[in-house]
């Protein structure tokens, strides 16, 4: 194996190895792709040039495929360098389309005679388009440095200018070395054995790759190169070992003749010991290697839960940021650290030396706005010189806004100096000090509560007495208030009560014809007036309900009842009234029904006002049909209407006190909302249930059941009322 070849070997894999590691990292970033193109292209060109030197010399095929290697090299780095570390955006889409342009042309041309007649030994005839090729790698180089000059400019921080210098060198040293020994020198010489060095020439961008990624952080993958070298110079440390043991037993065994059997259950035995060693090794080499490429390593995770451990450890407010500051200062290093917290429109500040005054954090507010974030490092400004300016003669590497709240209302800032170490703070770090500053602005908002609660306790007590003694006096007046209009209700309900049984009497008894013949007309006004005052008594009986249920008065009063025939006295009451409004009002009268220990007054007021809200609450043309169904263990009374029905949104307050939904109060204006409210206090009392169901639009159901057994005459058992039925 000639030296050529093992160079070969070692460039193609040692690109393979960063081409996967950094795919693997983050396979969904641009220039992670843009970066394993680059790889994938080297290994091509350096593969293709070997062969075109030892394999069919005098073969074009390979060499033509050489240049189509050093093509794709050349597109894939143009590529890579225009979105590393930043995307640059030409003002005109020429200059990149042209060299696009110029790469496909470029492409099926070399595989013609015209661009390469033959190939010999040491030499290569080409043809006219050979031209082509100079031109594409010459403007190629032009637009590398036009390129590299952009990305110098438009770098946010230091550590991205050093990344990009450190590339670029790389890649032009790189790129003027293969032009010089593929180009130059065998167009001026006309010698092409200086393109086998191709390959040795590829070590140089492999080695400024590989220099950027672990002094540079180039792709963020630094920690997966260290390890690996760690785990390589274990693997290395244990094969070593096994090496030096092996040839030492090997001589011994040698020198005495050992058997095979004792040969084998040694080398098994050393391999067991190696095997066993591996780890502690590897410990060891993670640990060197942490110690001279992560002087300031720590694990995230680590520093999040034992900053959280301090930070709720005290509610104290300077107490709570001195551990903050503590643990900060332990993990990430910096030089001090400062809080700036908002209090009360007041601004304290918690430093040892970083005391910012408040134009600074006027121009930070302002900045960090423009931004829409809430942090910013001052290496990484560029765009506020000023600003920059200023946290440099404060001596402030990195500044965290604490955020309070859904507005997003900052209550102070966390303030960093720069590093002990002299390094820039990286990407780890800006995200644990946001995560931080996240997690202390709400501890920070808690101790500031603590701190306005204990202010606010030594007039607490004195202000809760006097609002105790002021809510009494109210809470008397109120009572009073409250007793004074039950007293009018009551009475004012007693003393309508008697003229309106009077003015119903003699309407019943005018209806009857004790006064003379009634004409259809008068009967139908009388009628009306009958059934208006037989409301007003309802209405009135309400009042006095609703004045008992205050004074703990209201009372059931069961008398043995026929239900159905209670009802049909009410159905027959408001026939007259539901033809008037063009209703349809029906209900079919059970035969037999048992007689029921029931509140006869209060349940035919329940009916009375159900199937009158049925009549008002359905418009012309509409049903009404009353039940009485009899079950085996209760009774059910339901009265279905196809009328304006009950807004879904609204049926969890229909039977409340005074409430009324918004359609039933433009049908019926003068409604009290009392009905439903001792419908469901009467029904309820007597142990039964209320049945509602409703559809906006689509009708109501209205309804209540009782149980059987606790109702039913003391007399009669369930066999007998089944045998009457």
């Amino acid at each position: 194996m000639n030296l050529e070849l093992i160079v070969a070997i070692l460039s193609g894999m040692a690109m393979a190895v960063l081409a996967l590691i950094v795919l693997t990292r983050n396979p969904t970033d641009i220039r992670n792709k843009r970066f394993a193109f680059v790889a994938v292209s080297t290994i091509i060109w350096v593969a293709f040039i070997y062969l075109s030197d030892h394999v069919q010399i005098h073969d074009p095929l390979y060499t033509r495929l050489a240049f189509i290697g050093s093509v794709f090299w050349i597109s894939s780095l143009v590529l890579f360098v225009r979105d590393f570390p930043n995307k640059i955006v030409f003002s005109s889409k020429l200059v990149f389309w042209s060299h696009y342009v110029l790469t496909v042309i470029l492409l099926p041309v070399i595989f013609t005679p015209s661009f390469i007649e033959s190939v010999g030994a040491d030499s290569i005839t080409t043809g006219p388009t050979y031209q082509l090729f100079i031109f594409y790698v010459a403007y190629s180089l032009l637009l590398f440095g036009i390129i590299a000059r952009k990305q110098l400019t438009q770098s946010s921080s230091q550590v991205q200018r050093t990344q990009v210098m450190v590339v670029f060198g790389s890649v032009a040293v790189y790129a003027a070395l293969t032009a010089t020994s593929n180009v130059l020198i065998p167009l001026i010489f006309d010698d092409w054995a200086s393109s086998r060095l191709g390959p040795v020439f590829s070590l140089i961008f492999i080695a400024g790759i590989s220099f950027s990624i672990i002094r540079f952080r180039l792709f963020d993958i630094k920690f997966l190169i260290v390890r690996s070298t760690g785990y390589m110079l274990a693997l290395a440390m244990v094969a070593a070992l096994s090496f030096i043991l092996l040839v030492w037993l090997s001589g011994i065994f040698d020198r005495f003749n050992a058997t095979i059997a004792l040969r084998t259950n040694a080398f098994v035995l050393i391999t067991i010991v190696l095997a066993v060693l591996y780890q502690p090794f590897k410990r060891v080499f993670e640990r060197l290697t942490n110690r001279i490429f992560y002087k300031d390593a720590y694990d995230t995770r680590t520093l999040i839960d034992e900053f959280n451990r301090a930070i709720v450890a005290t509610i104290v407010l300077n107490k709570l940021l001195h551990n903050a500051a503590t643990t900060i200062e332990k993990f990430i290093k910096p030089q001090d650290v400062s809080f700036i917290i908002r209090d009360q429109e007041q601004l304290r500040s918690v430093s040892k030396t970083i005391k910012p005054d408040k134009e600074l954090l006027a121009e930070i507010d302002s900045h960090l706005a423009t931004l829409k974030d809430t942090i910013l490092t001052t290496d990484a400004l560029e765009d506020n010189k000023k600003l920059k300016s200023m946290l440099q003669q404060s001596d402030i590497g990195i500044v965290a806004k604490m955020v309070v709240g859904k507005g997003g209302g900052s209550k102070g800032y966390m303030i960093l100096g720069y590093k002990k170490s002299g390094d820039n703070y990286s990407s780890q770090d800006r995200e644990a000090v946001k995560i931080l500053a996240n997690g202390l602005s709400i501890a920070v908002q808690n101790a500031l509560r603590f701190e306005e609660i204990e202010r606010f306790n030594a007039t607490l007590q004195e202000k809760i007495e006097d609002a105790t003694r002021e809510l009494r006096r109210k809470n008397e007046r109120l009572r009073v208030l409250d007793q004074t209009k039950d007293d009018f209700i009551s009475m004012a309900s007693h003393q309508l009560r008697t003229p309106l049984t009077s003015v119903k009497g003699y309407v019943s008894m005018v209806l009857d014809g004790d006064a003379g013949k009634v004409n259809d007309l008068q009967k139908k006004l009388l009628n009306q007036s009958f059934l208006s005052s037989q409301r007003m008594v309802y209405l009135i009986s309400d009042l006095l309900n609703v004045s008992r249920l205050r004074t703990g008065k209201f009372i059931i009063e069961p008398v043995e009842s026929n239900l159905a025939d209670v009802i049909e006295s009410e159905v027959e009451q408001l026939q007259e009234t539901s033809k008037s409004r063009d209703l349809t009002l029906t209900y079919n009268k059970p035969e037999h029904f048992p007689t029921l220990l029931l509140d006869e007054n209060k349940l035919r007021q329940v009916i009375m006002n159900f199937i009158d809200n049925a009549i008002y609450y359905t418009l012309a043309g509409g049903h009404i049909s009353v039940a009485l169904t009899d079950k085996p263990e209760s009774v059910e009374f339901t009265v279905v209407d196809d009328g304006i029905g009950v807004p879904k949104h609204e049926q969890h307050h229909l039977f409340s006190k005074f409430y009324r939904a918004h359609n039933a109060k433009r049908a019926r204006p003068d409604g009290t909302g009392l009905g439903l409210f001792m419908a469901k206090k009467v029904i309820i009392a007597q142990g039964g249930a209320i049945i509602f169901k409703s559809q906006e639009n689509k009708g109501s159901t209205f309804g209540f059941s009782f149980p059987k057994r606790k109702l039913l005459k003391k007399d009669e058992t369930p066999q007998e009322k089944t045998q009457k039925s």
